[in-house]
């Protein structure tokens, strides 16, 4: 049996609600150090993050070798677990008003909008040298980004503000934003102090991507 059926009060909510996480260093393979997952009809709503350090050593093997490194510093969403039966997966509306700040990362991205998720304030981001992305919306597994198609991919980002990030990348091909194969309506981004030229990675495969703003 899985946790939830183990540990689940039949007179109570399922829902996690009103949650604050602060003062985290850390660092992992392949995997996030938060992870905000929900499904089967229960809802992750007003939680706040906030001073989440990825602190891999600069002589750790993890810190270059893509795959191996912390995958996220944050995740909102996942795009599995449930049960193979993607109508019991996370609904537009199951993740909402979750604000994340204050986030230092050399971690593949430092915050993964993975699923749907709506009302959500991303502010002060920053990203090291050995960092790739500060914010993706996309899939990722096994500390990798992980290239959808349309059809099986179910990520719909409403109401994102991402405001403040300081990039500072020095890896191959590395974009403050990776968006790839979503939905979005009404993303505002301003803010952004980078080091290269290309602020984002994939936004051709984005629907409606003029709803992307940049301020």
């Amino acid at each position: 049996k899985r946790f939830e059926d183990i540990y689940h009060c039949h007179h109570l909510s399922s829902d996690i609600y009103n949650v604050s996480i602060r003062n985290i260093n850390a660092f992992n393979n392949h995997c996030a150090i938060i992870r905000l997952l929900c499904h089967f009809g229960n809802k992750i709503y007003n939680i706040s993050i906030d001073e989440i350090i990825d602190g891999t050593p600069t002589d750790h093997p993890i810190a270059v070798e893509d795959g191996q490194r912390t995958a996220c510093c944050v995740k909102v969403g996942e795009n599995g677990y449930h049960r193979n039966v993607p109508e019991l997966g996370c609904k537009h509306g199951d993740l909402s008003n979750i604000r994340i700040s204050n986030v230092f990362s050399n971690a593949l991205t430092a915050v993964n909008l993975n699923c749907t998720a709506r009302d959500v304030i991303i502010r002060d981001i920053q990203v090291g040298e050995k960092g790739i992305n500060a914010v993706s919306a996309s899939l990722v597994t096994g500390g990798k980004h992980t290239a959808l198609d349309k059809k099986s991919n179910t990520t719909y980002l409403e109401n994102v503000l991402i405001d403040g990030v300081f990039y500072r990348s020095e890896q191959e091909n590395a974009t403050p934003f990776f968006f790839n194969n979503l939905t979005v309506k009404n993303v505002h981004i301003r803010n952004v102090n980078a080091s290269c030229e290309e602020l984002v990675c994939n936004l051709q495969r984005c629907e409606d991507s003029e709803q992307i703003i940049y301020e």
